[in-house]
């Protein structure tokens, strides 16, 4: 492998710990990545080499065992994303940054409701709590549809990349 798309790889192929790449990403004079964001594992090797840093299995066995665990970790990965349960995380933070302003805006609401409800009968109290009950479960309602489109995307972005390889 000349090039590998993230640290995981990476610390595959040069045989150590994803938090060991993390670690030498912190040294000054670290290859870091390519501009296409990949690592070059030749560049890597050298380096960590110079450096005296934690062996590096290169011998055909250890390379090839390596290689292994790498597809078989693309395969995991494949199964579960067709098992919907893999969503990226750019869509999990933009959920739950939406679901925190939904949040947000509720209780900002409530606060803002209860002085008027102050000289309200406790008929009137109920049905406005209701109804602000009711505008709360169509934000989440709404939510959760999101949720499920967003899931549906996730599908189909991975069907395009599989046709793409």
């Amino acid at each position: 492998m000349t090039n590998a798309p993230n640290k995981v790889e990476l610390a595959a192929a040069l045989g150590v710990d994803r938090r060991t790449i993390t670690n030498w990403l912190r040294v000054p004079g670290n290859p870091g990545a390519r501009s296409n964001g990949k690592y070059h594992v030749p560049t890597w090797r050298a380096w960590a080499l110079k450096q005296g840093k934690a062996p590096l299995g290169t011998d055909a066995r250890s390379l090839k065992e390596q290689l292994t665990a790498i597809q078989i970790e693309r395969q995991r990965h494949k199964l579960k994303v067709e098992q919907r349960q893999h969503v990226p995380v750019k869509d999990v933070e933009a959920m739950g940054a939406r679901l925190a302003a939904a949040i947000r805006k509720v209780v900002t609401t409530l606060h803002r409701e209860a002085p008027d409800l102050e000289m309200r009968t406790k008929e009137e109290i109920e049905v406005r709590l209701r109804a602000k009950e009711d505008e709360i479960v169509a934000q989440l309602y709404g939510l959760d549809k999101d949720l499920e489109v967003m899931r549906e995307d996730v599908v189909i972005e991975e069907e395009k990349e599989e046709d793409d390889e």
